[in-house]
C-alpha cells in the first residue's frame, strides 16, 4: 500500500508539473496573440479557467480571443509532443468579422510548422489575404461539377475566383 501511494503521489506531481508548463507556455504566447489585453491561463483542469490584469476570473472572451487561447494552448501541447505532424482545422474563420478574421489569420502561421486549413468560399475574405504573398502556402480549390465528380485546382486565382460570381448573383448584383 505504501508503494501504490507512493506511484499515485509521484503521478499526481507529474501531471501537476506538466500542467504548469504547459500553462506558463500557453501565456507566453498570450502575451504576443492578445497585446491588448493581458489574459491568461490561471489553471487547466477540466476546461481552461482565464484570468485577465482587471479579473480574477475571465468567464467571457470574444470569438477572436478564444480562438487565440485555443490556438495558443494546442500549440503549447504539440510542442511537448514526439512528432510533428500538420495541425488540421476546419473552417478556421468561423464567424469571425472581417478585422478579426485578418488578426487570427495574421497570428496563425507563426504558431505551426504545417498546418491544413479547409475554408468555405464566404470565409475567404479577410482570412485568406495574408497568405496570398507566402512562398510556403498552398492553395487547393475542391468541387464537385455538373456531373458530380471531383475537381482539384491548385491554381491561385482559381481559388481567389471560386464562387465570387455566385455570391454577386446571390446578392442582386
Amino acid at each position: 500500500s505504501l508503494t501504490k501511494n507512493l506511484i499515485e503521489s509521484i503521478e499526481q506531481r507529474a501531471l501537476a508539473l506538466i500542467k504548469e508548463r504547459l500553462r506558463d507556455a500557453t501565456n507566453e504566447k498570450l502575451k504576443t496573440l492578445i497585446p491588448t489585453e493581458r489574459i491568461r491561463v490561471a489553471r487547466i483542469g477540466g476546461a481552461l479557467e482565464l484570468e485577465s490584469d482587471s479579473l480574477e476570473s475571465k468567464q467571457q472572451v470574444s470569438e477572436g480571443q478564444s480562438l487565440a487561447i485555443a490556438y495558443a494552448f494546442l500549440t503549447s501541447l504539440f510542442e511537448q509532443a514526439p512528432y510533428r505532424l500538420p495541425f488540421i482545422v476546419d473552417s478556421p474563420a468561423g464567424s469571425l468579422d472581417l478585422r478579426v478574421r485578418r488578426e487570427v489569420a495574421e497570428l496563425v502561421p507563426g504558431l505551426f510548422d504545417q498546418m491544413v486549413m479547409f475554408v468555405i468560399s464566404s470565409e475567404r475574405n479577410g482570412f485568406a489575404d495574408p497568405f496570398y504573398g507566402k512562398s510556403d502556402t498552398r492553395f487547393f480549390t475542391v468541387w464537385r461539377d455538373d456531373a458530380l465528380r471531383t475537381q482539384v485546382s491548385s491554381d491561385l486565382e482559381f481559388f481567389q475566383q471560386f464562387h465570387s460570381e455566385d455570391e454577386l448573383v446571390r446578392a442582386g448584383k
